[in-house]
């Protein structure tokens, strides 16, 4: 599988020539959609037309004709997928996936990782069973068990020997049945529109604009288009390509799903999922929904919502910034020095940094943030970080993630919108290759580059020599994830520093202090 620029994200010339028509006849804003079609020619262009054609009441007859064209059209596409009632059926998910916001590089060319999915599901029984092995870089291995019986769902994680329960079905069921989106857009019935005679486009209540290319012979959807917001990557667009279709009892199913994303920071990233082995001849194991002894329900307990730990005079570990109750926490650092305030990582969202922000002013009224120190650049680390470009921090991070973050400064936020979006500024960056140092009459942190690390090319970690405090990120995740390759690294490297901490701080899991 490669990924292959400037793949994707065509539409017919008809469709686009009978868009602009629409265009113009409407007046709409030229500038707004000139930028819209450098950024994504058809999508975001139907986009435009979508508002636009609400603006205009002289349009108001050929809106409902549209409209009713749209319906129908969507009604013979679930015909022609037929019905998922009672359906029984086993398959195999199998890619070699590109995981842009886990890769050991900040930038392309990323690295591919494996991925296999097992997955039975009996719809008359209410039972499903899916089994997930992946892994990426680190000795990072994600092998999860889902499964839903008796009206409950529970996920279980063989390597922290622990479960917890459950709602819903696994990621993979929603793109195996395109029906459903064909469902999902007759649940918006007043937002559907016919952009040509076969392509319709819809908007849900939370925004979100999809475009669906259906074959005029089969009904079946070719391609589907989905304008939303990529986390701290900005506004982006996805696209699903089902090709092969086969007959699983009364219902089609593709046998594979292209999924091409793009975005101004990643630009075009193209991953293939096959469906493999499917049939509707199968029995459920036990070992299907089981339990197995010696298995724990999790125990997150030691997290508070987002509380604060004091971990020495003006030190505070800020932990579960993001409320979570699933397996991976976020903790940030905060250290309060004379005239000033230092912060180790912005995990999530920009909407968790705000938080974050909030709680320092707390601790430290009247103090401003000056640096946000970045250990490197896996997006849920950084996912944040455009708070505190906004702020004006200084971000202190490794050379290489510089140019990602100065994309993630630049990136378009219109679905979105944050503080740098409505208040652009440049972001103030100074490499750290080697150590750094800040201290002032009664504090001190020294930050040092340790490298590549299994699972990054660069890795910053923070060390508080008077106090013995060591922060670090992804190396030990306490109660959250096992030691590994990565971990065992990191253990070498803060012996060859000479580095001897009785407190060891993460941003995922508990805090450790040694004796």
């Amino acid at each position: 599988m490669k990924k292959r620029a400037g793949a994707g994200f065509q539409e017919s010339p008809d469709s686009f020539w009978r868009a602009a028509r629409i265009r113009d006849t409407l007046q709409v804003d030229r500038l707004l959609i000139m930028r819209s079609l450098r950024f994504a020619q058809p999508i975001l262009l139907v986009t435009m037309i979508f508002f636009a054609l609400f603006a205009s009441r002289n349009e108001l007859a050929d809106l409902e004709e549209s409209n009713q064209q749209a319906i129908n059209l969507l009604e013979k596409s679930l015909n022609a997928y037929g019905t998922e009632d009672n359906l029984k059926l086993s398959l195999t998910v199998k890619s070699n996936f590109v995981s842009e916001g886990q890769s050991l590089n900040a930038i392309a060319p990323f690295e591919h990782y494996p991925l296999r999915i097992d997955l039975k599901m009996d719809q008359k029984s209410h039972r499903l069973s899916a089994r997930t092995n992946t892994s990426i870089a680190g000795d990072f291995v994600f092998t999860d068990h889902v499964f839903l019986q008796n009206g409950k769902g529970y996920s279980v994680n063989p390597h922290l020997k622990s479960y917890r329960e459950v709602n819903g079905e696994p990621w993979v069921v929603q793109f195996l049945f395109p029906h459903r989106t064909v469902l999902q857009a007759l649940q918006n019935r007043a937002s559907l529109r016919l952009i040509n005679p076969s392509t319709v486009s819809f908007s849900t209540s939370s925004g979100q604009v999809t475009t669906h290319s259906i074959d005029p012979k089969t009904y079946l959807i070719r391609k589907s288009w989905q304008l939303l917001p990529m986390g701290v990557y900005g506004d982006g667009i996805r696209e699903l390509e089902f090709v092969s279709y086969r007959k699983a009892g009364t219902l089609l199913v593709p046998e594979k799903l292209i999924m091409t994303s793009r975005n101004q920071v990643h630009g075009l990233i193209q991953n293939i999922y096959s469906f493999e082995n499917i049939t509707t001849d199968f029995d459920f194991e036990p070992e299907d929904f089981d339990l197995s002894s010696g298995f724990s329900t999790a125990d997150y307990s030691y997290r508070k919502t987002f509380g604060v730990q004091n971990l020495a005079k003006d030190v505070y570990l800020l932990e579960n910034v993001n409320g979570s109750t699933y397996q991976w926490s976020y903790n940030v650092l905060v250290v309060t020095f004379d005239e000033f305030v230092l912060v180790a990582e912005a995990p999530v969202s920009s909407e968790v940094s705000e938080s974050v922000l909030q709680k320092i002013r707390e601790l430290a009224p009247g103090k401003p943030v000056r640096y946000l120190i970045q250990s490197h650049h896996h997006s849920d680390h950084l996912g944040g970080i455009r708070t505190y470009i906004a702020e004006g921090c200084t971000i202190l991070t490794g050379s290489g993630s510089v140019p990602l973050i100065e994309k993630i400064t630049a990136a378009p936020f219109r679905l979105n919108p944050d503080r740098l979006y409505k208040n652009a500024v440049k972001p103030v960056i100074e490499p750290v290759n080697g150590k750094r140092v800040i201290q002032d009459s009664h504090h001190q942190i020294v930050i040092y580059d340790i490298g590549p690390t299994p699972h990054s090319t660069q890795m910053l970690i923070v060390y508080l020599p008077d106090e013995k405090i060591l922060y670090q990120s992804d190396m030990i995740n306490e109660g959250e994830y096992p030691e590994n390759e990565t971990t065992r690294h990191f253990y070498k490297k803060i012996e060859q520093l000479s580095l001897q901490p009785t407190t060891i701080a993460g941003l995922h899991g508990k805090t450790i202090n040694k004796p």
